[in-house]
């Protein structure tokens, strides 16, 4: 979820905050900046998701019986709790 926020994909907060930067450099006129942002948001995406898609590749050699405690579980949740709330409701 962290590097779906990174990538500014949307309904994360990561999106929203790209959002209110590239509308503020609309609203200054920044063209060369707002280019530049264009296209490190491009190489930043393809970057994250070439993470995840390695995160998510099947391998031969498991740990078998190995697991994540419950409070890292429950922290995780929350987190990506939070990442997509913040992403759907921005200014509460």
């Amino acid at each position: 979820m962290a590097l779906l926020s990174l990538a500014g994909i949307p309904l994360t907060a990561g999106f929203i905050g790209k959002l209110y930067v590239f509308s503020a450099g609309i609203e200054g006129a920044l063209w060369i900046l707002l280019g530049a942002l264009v296209l490190g948001g491009a190489i930043g995406i393809y970057y994250y998701l070439r993470i995840i898609y390695v995160m998510t590749l099947q391998e031969d050699n498991k740990v078998i019986g190995r697991t994540i405690p419950w409070l890292g579980e429950t922290v995780a949740v929350v987190l990506a709790g939070l990442v997509i709330w913040l992403g759907v409701f921005p200014s509460r």
